[in-house]
């Protein structure tokens, strides 16, 4: 069996089902600016398929026309309301008032992972104030620092379904596609990590439930907890088995990479 060396973390519904505070915190920007622009579920929902804040600032606003934050290069506007939104967010992450909480089996994979020598990144969208705070707030500082890795938006020329990301990642922790396994939620995510030519296991979010996850090595509502629920493990032949996604079942899938 081929030895797993890192697995590599999606944040944004993979750690931790931050979307909604994410679409919160874009409406308190957009409220602190003036504007009058307001994101409900669903229309957060169908941003979510333009990945990255600022550029999904920048869809939104031509879909409505509003020039000023169409540009999502050489735009201080769209900068500064960006930045508002990302500062107030990790202030929220910070001082303990963003109500996050790792996702079942998060914490218990990566400690699995510590123990047995495998290396953990972070592959992320998100800017790096917010995603240093998720890290700590959701798996408290020991795991936080287990990161070795941390790849966040402004890291990269292209974002997801971009495999850019996930190339840097594994570049920098030095080890090949072979041996290592993506962890992600939605279908851009799946397209970035299986472009960089990682098997990738899925963890239902919040806003993906409805994604095509073709090309999936595993597809799950979570990771799962010993003595919870049973999470569903669903195979691509849709096969269904109850119980935890463990680090011997992820090692399993290494064998089963075809890009």
């Amino acid at each position: 069996m081929t030895t797993l060396a890192a697995l590599l973390f999606d944040m944004d519904g993979t750690i931790a089902e931050t979307e909604d505070l994410h679409r919160r915190c874009f409406n308190r920007a957009f409220a602190a600016f003036g504007l009058s622009w307001h994101w409900d579920e669903p229309t957060y929902h169908r941003l979510l398929d333009v990945p990255g804040g600022r550029e999904r600032i920048a869809a939104y606003a031509r879909d409505i026309g509003a020039e000023i934050y169409t540009a999502v290069t050489d735009n201080p506007a769209l900068d500064a309301l960006h930045r508002w939104k990302t500062a107030h967010m990790a202030d929220l992450l910070a001082t303990g008032r963003s109500g996050l909480a790792a996702r079942p089996g998060v914490a218990r994979l990566c400690r699995e992972a510590v123990a047995a020598g495998v290396r953990l990144a972070l592959v992320t969208t998100s800017q790096r104030p917010v995603a240093e705070q998720v890290l700590r707030q959701t798996l408290g500082p020991d795991l936080a620092a287990a990161f070795s890795v941390v790849i966040c938006g402004s890291d990269v020329r292209v974002k997801k379904p971009d495999p850019e990301s996930y190339l840097l990642a594994l570049q920098r922790l030095g080890v090949s596609a072979g041996q290592a396994v993506a962890v992600e939620d939605s279908a851009v995510g799946l397209r970035s990590a299986r472009a960089a030519g990682l098997a990738c296991v899925v963890t239902e979010s919040l806003y993906t439930r409805d994604h095509d996850f073709s090309g999936a090595a595993l597809v799950v509502s979570d990771l799962g907890e010993p003595g919870d629920w049973p999470v569903l493990v669903r195979s691509p032949s849709r096969q269904v088995c109850p119980g935890v996604v463990s680090l011997s079942q992820i090692t399993g899938l290494l064998t089963a990479i075809t890009v």
